[in-house]
């Protein structure tokens, strides 16, 4: 479907060039490899890109303390943003421009000025709803404040978000949560699509392992912050040290407070993580706030049941009490209970997590791939039914 691929990095992997590159060097940039896309590929911000994957994952901010400011990802949003649009008004006989939040507002206004049809990614929930939960946990949890203050963003950064919503013809959003969450949006808006993002191929049962005795194995894979809802988690696993044990797998600004509650967190590669979640009894994603929950599917399709909250996004994938359970958000007790119920019977994790191969069979990524281009396509053709009646 595509005429034309805009991102900021694209590096062929497997070229001579880059098997000379130092191991390090290659494991940044392994996931900007589009070679299997096909088309015409234009790459955008490639310097701005680089440069802040390499802070990032190299620590450069240490030794260049500006680096963090010079290679923001905002800059790097508005970079390819603007690169879009000229694309967009040199390229001829377009018909559509798919957009993701953050990078849509001058190309959906060229595109609007050409009449393209104009579909937009929102991935994560609505801006509004975030601020507004975030100012709630400043009150109940404090001490956490700091790992979550998104709603200190600039006031421009919000009505760009505004202005490419207002801009579109079609929303694609990954969750049924996501899209509630655009109901505090105050105007009108095109009509919204949930395409639930995919998962890796389920592994065969019969190579897996799931232990009934010793502790049981916790796992948490995410952001380090109380977006994830770790205070609960953490008040929820409080005197249970002889009976679990649990295992955090991440980054962010609240790894101190887990230090003070005797945890550490540490950082794994995707395979890694696969691999983590394989050799657990549960994962635990009491998040709070998000989009689409990949480490839930991800989760899923390596034979773990998880015990997830709405806002996580999982309600279309966790049948509760089949291969995981669905809690409130703020409700350590619930996430406790559940924990209580593996302990009591060590064969549930395998049932749970036999269902969970079963039903991982269906949001793979090969499925939302053929979702999205379904919908997509549905979505251009009746605004010109209706537009041409």
């Amino acid at each position: 479907m595509l005429q034309e691929f805009v991102t900021t990095l694209n590096f062929d992997l497997e070229s001579a060039y880059w098997k000379r590159v130092p191991p390090a060097i290659q494991n940044v940039f392994r996931k900007r490899d589009y070679s299997d896309i096909g088309g015409p590929i234009h790459n955008a911000a490639t310097h701005l890109e680089a440069g802040r994957l390499l802070s990032l994952r190299l620590g450069l901010k240490r030794f260049f303390p500006s680096a963090q400011k010079i290679f923001n990802i905002d800059r790097v949003y508005d970079a390819i943003d603007d690169a879009t649009a000229k694309r967009v008004s040199k390229i001829a006989n377009l018909t559509s421009v798919y957009a993701y939040e953050g990078a849509a507002r001058r190309t959906f206004e060229q595109a609007g000025r050409k009449g393209l049809f104009r579909v937009y990614e929102l991935p994560i929930g609505y801006w509004r709803r975030r601020n507004r939960l975030s100012s709630e946990q400043e009150q109940l949890r404090p001490e956490w404040a700091h790992t979550w203050q998104s709603h200190n963003e600039s006031t421009s950064k919000f009505e760009d978000r505004d202005a490419e919503l207002a801009n579109a013809d079609c929303i694609v959003v990954p969750s049924c949560f996501v899209a509630d969450t655009l109901s505090d949006y105050p105007g009108r808006l095109a009509p919204i699509v949930v395409v639930p993002y995919g998962c890796p191929e389920p592994i065969a049962a019969e190579t897996r392992t799931w232990r009934t005795d010793g502790k049981l194995r916790v796992l948490f894979v995410g952001g380090i912050s109380e977006r994830k809802g770790l205070s609960y988690l953490l008040e929820a696993i409080k005197g249970l040290s002889d009976r679990i044990e649990m295992t955090f797998i991440g980054a962010g600004p609240g790894e101190a407070l887990l230090h003070e509650q005797g945890y550490s967190s540490r950082t794994a590669s995707h395979p890694e993580v696969l691999r983590a979640m394989r050799e657990h009894d549960v994962l635990a994603f009491p998040s709070l706030f998000e989009g689409y929950g990949l480490v839930v599917a991800e989760a899923l399709s390596q034979g773990l049941p998880v015990i997830a909250t709405p806002n996580s996004g999982a309600t279309g994938i966790i049948q509760n009490g089949v291969n995981g359970w669905i809690v409130p958000i703020r409700d350590a007790a619930a996430i406790r209970a559940q924990l209580d119920k593996l302990l009591a019977d060590r064969s549930l994790s395998k049932r749970m997590g036999l269902a969970a191969l079963q039903g991982a069979a269906g949001w793979t990524w090969r499925h939302y791939r053929s979702q999205l281009s379904a919908e997509v396509l549905s979505a251009m053709s009746e605004t010109t039914n209706r537009l041409a009646s």
